[in-house]
């Protein structure tokens, strides 16, 4: 049975079919995607900030304590990611998002007036708290607006703002490296704006309204997306119930259902050694130092990243999810091991050993 735009449909559509209907990936999640980047680039530069943080800090303290700064922040990150996923599983992903940006900005800004390093060190865990529930709920919400075909798209286009992030956070500390470490802080304060910017234009997730029974205000959210992408809305808009463990209500035990498990161990251990790689090379100060200075190692950080952002939706569609993530696992393993021998070889091209 073909379907066209115009016909009123008897069967009720699924969310995923109304956004292939409204044109997959079109004009709506393209502004989307700004809304979204632009608060994501906000979360790096607080994430990344204690690069240039910790050496700029005027108290007197050991190298632990300097340690401390990075750690607090991520210490923070683990203890809210899980609260946060509760919220929006449970009031919606607008107001998580909103609720732990703010949070977030306000840890952030506020450590510009600690007047000591233990109440810094808390505002950092507080900042921590607050990105850990906005960066993934942001991510989220961004899969949920995109058709199953287009959801690469979603994590290339939010890691494009995330370098945009880095190089903001790279140029503001490099033209503040003579000033106190509260003009850096201060300097970030722009992204309370971006919050503003986000409870003016964030909509809620047709998916998570559908799961809460507001089945009215999600047709309203779909409408939005077939004006926006110039298409004709099937009349009436009958919209499909999710599965009780589509969306909203789901819980982390579902996670280890014997159908689910395997793939939750293999990706939960690949995903924590990618993390630990990335923040491992990001925050250790001699590789940067390789490539000249701290701001030179950082600034090449970033911009290698956009080789493989450039690479990441094409892989997808391609090759498949499962192909394309094996390849780029493969391809890290590769320049981690080179990296180890250029290193160890005292290797003349500080550059391109950063590069690696």
């Amino acid at each position: 049975l073909l379907r066209t735009a115009g016909e009123a449909l008897e069967e009720p559509l699924s969310v995923d079919e109304c956004l292939e209907r409204a044109g997959g990936w079109g004009a709506y999640q393209r502004s989307l995607m700004l809304t979204l980047g632009t608060s994501t680039a906000a979360c790096a530069v607080h994430m990344l900030q204690p690069i240039f943080l910790a050496p700029l800090l005027d108290w007197p303290l050991t190298p632990v304590q300097r340690g401390l700064v990075s750690s607090a922040f991520f210490a923070g990150y683990a203890v809210g990611v899980f609260g946060w996923a509760w919220l929006s599983d449970r009031r919606g992903r607008r107001p998580a998002i909103l609720l732990s940006f703010l949070v977030g900005n306000l840890g952030g800004v506020a450590s510009f007036f600690a007047p000591s390093f233990g109440p810094f060190l808390a505002l950092r865990l507080l900042c921590g708290v607050g990105v850990a529930g906005a960066k993934n709920a942001l991510f989220l919400l961004g899969t949920e607006f995109a058709p199953p075909g287009s959801r690469a798209h979603v994590g290339a286009h939010l890691a494009y703002w995330w370098v945009m992030g880095l190089l903001l956070l790279v140029a503001s500390a490099y033209a503040l490296r003579s000033f106190s470490w509260r003009c850096l802080v201060l300097a970030h304060a722009p992204g309370l704006l971006v919050h503003l910017q986000l409870a003016r234009s964030l909509p809620e997730s047709p998916r998570f309204l559908l799961v809460a029974s507001q089945t009215e205000r999600a047709g309203v959210v779909l409408r939005r997306v077939f004006a926006a992408n110039r298409a004709a809305p099937p009349e009436p808009l009958c919209l499909q119930q999710p599965p009780a463990h589509d969306g909203g209500r789901s819980t982390i035990s579902q996670l280890w259902r014997r159908d689910l498990r395997r793939s939750t161990v293999v990706i939960g251990l690949t995903q924590g050694v990618c993390t630990m790689t990335f923040y491992a090379i990001t925050f250790d100060d001699r590789l940067n130092r390789l490539a000249g200075s701290l701001y030179t190692g950082a600034l090449l950080g970033a911009l290698v990243e956009l080789p493989a952002l450039v690479a990441l939706a094409p892989a997808t569609d391609s090759l498949g999810r499962r192909a394309a993530y094996t390849a780029f696992l493969l391809s890290a393993a590769a320049a981690l091991l080179s990296l180890h021998l250029c290193v160890a070889a005292g290797g003349g091209a500080p550059l391109a050993i950063t590069a690696v």
